[in-house]
């Protein structure tokens, strides 16, 4: 959970600072696993996805998810939130929200209980049953960096950071931060872990602040759950390149929402991008993948940020680009509902998911997932950067396997824009150039016979 006001520059104590560790091989884990280039994750936030924000409600529209063309859902925090109306342990988004009450989902008061207003376990379990019957996996948000005030394991002493007068020293949101030099502490999180797959059979999670939680943690966390299950998803809430090395199969990817949102907002050219992307292979280990998304329950909604056609080309780039894209309730409709984690009054307007504008959005993304599941090049495939004539507006790259080339190209200004793709550096197609008008925010992907063919 990243505050409304943070720029995702942590403030974290030194101890949850990862080691270097050179005596590693310097590549990921998902180098050498192929499902992970192959998710398409879809965001469900309970309170809004539907009006009731039950886990029964959301289990009845798992087909519409499917159909969609996603192959994993992530649900929010399920368990127990604080009630503490104290304000001194309330985070600025609590003070901002308009919900009427203070149950943020990221301030834990039990981490064995579902939410009532959510369901029971034998809901959770109904869930994840008829959601690998439509063949998605499930992910869950767990939040181990801090708890609410009247948690229950304010009881154990070593289970905190205290001051000297015992009192728990408070995170970076202004909630007790857990104290990951105490074993018992650790066995107690990996267990709830283990818990969830063995009761629940989830697929994994979605690991909230995880930069505020010591790698070794998560080392020691994913050595367990490899004994339960090693097909398990680790998704890992920070950019920390030693992260995939061992513990995590994904990172998110604060910098590059940054980085889009600043060249379709702020008129900064479209280079940004693939020089954002240059840093990011050189940083992280070979192979490793990162979450590619233009919206979720941190963010002001993608229609709002970048209007809607600018929602659309930022859509297309986090689809074809070399990561894992992803997609927040009610995205693929245009939704823009007020994002407030704790509010029930916002559900989605799927009654207007006929109307013209926002289905041909959902048709969009209904093609864009449709293209990552048939067309192995943009989820194995290389990635190779074209210049082209328009560099200021248009991104230009193509994504290949043997055999196959898909060339890209995404006009990120509000002006149109004829364009020459120029063959790149390195052997690739097209061998000639290509010449193109994309409209304001339009978008080409054209299918390249191979230099075999």
């Amino acid at each position: 959970m990243i505050a409304l006001d943070d720029t995702h520059a942590s403030t974290l104590t030194a101890m949850s600072a990862p080691s270097p560790v050179p005596s590693r091989p310097w590549q990921a884990r998902a180098a050498t696993n192929p499902q992970i280039a192959q998710l398409a994750i879809y965001q469900i936030w309970l309170r809004s996805f539907t009006p009731e924000g039950t886990l029964a409600a959301a289990t009845a529209q798992l087909g519409q998810v499917a159909e969609l063309g996603a192959n994993t859902v992530q649900l929010p925090p399920l368990t127990l939130p604080s009630t503490d109306t104290r304000d001194e342990f309330f985070s600025p988004r609590t003070r901002q929200s308009r919900a009427g009450h203070y149950k943020n989902p990221y301030r834990v008061a039990d981490y064995e209980t579902i939410d009532h207003d959510y369901g029971t376990e034998a809901d959770l379990r109904a869930f994840v049953r008829t959601a690998h019957d439509h063949g998605l996996r499930v992910l869950l948000d767990v939040v181990f960096y801090h708890t609410g005030p009247d948690c229950v394991l304010l009881c154990h002493d070593d289970f905190y950071l205290r001051a000297p007068d015992g009192r728990p020293l408070l995170g970076d949101w202004n909630f007790p931060a857990l104290n990951f030099r105490s074993p018992r502490l650790r066995d107690y999180l990996i267990n709830n872990l283990c818990h969830w797959v063995r009761t629940a059979d989830v697929d994994g999670f979605r690991c909230d602040v995880s930069f505020g939680v010591p790698l070794d943690f998560w080392e020691q966390a994913r050595a367990a759950l490899d004994t339960l299950r090693p097909d398990l998803i680790l998704l890992a809430e920070s950019e920390v390149p030693e992260d995939q090395l061992a513990a995590f199969d994904l990172n998110y990817n604060f910098s590059f929402y940054d980085t889009l949102k600043a060249v379709v907002t702020q008129g900064l050219p479209a280079t940004r991008i693939r020089e954002y992307w240059e840093i990011k292979q050189a940083r992280f280990p070979r192979g490793a993948k990162h979450l590619y998304c233009c919206d979720n329950h941190d963010m002001d909604r993608a229609d709002v940020v970048f209007g809607r056609e600018g929602a659309a080309a930022a859509a297309v780039l986090c689809f074809t680009l070399d990561g894992v894209p992803f997609v927040f309730n009610g995205q693929e409709i245009g939704d823009t509902n007020p994002d407030d984690i704790m509010a029930r009054d916002h559900p989605i307007r799927w009654n207007l998911s006929d109307y013209p504008v926002p289905a041909a959005r959902r048709q969009l993304f209904q093609k864009l997932l449709h293209l990552r599941r048939t067309e192995p090049a943009l989820t194995t495939g290389t990635l190779v950067w074209h210049p082209n004539t328009e560099p200021e507006s248009v991104l230009s790259f193509t994504r290949a396997t043997p055999g196959t080339e898909i060339l890209v190209l995404i006009n990120l200004s509000n002006r149109i824009r004829r364009v020459t793709v120029l063959p790149a550096s390195v052997p690739a197609v097209p061998t000639a150039p290509h010449t193109t008008e994309l409209p304001a925010f339009g978008h080409e992907i054209r299918m390249i016979a191979g230099s075999g063919d």
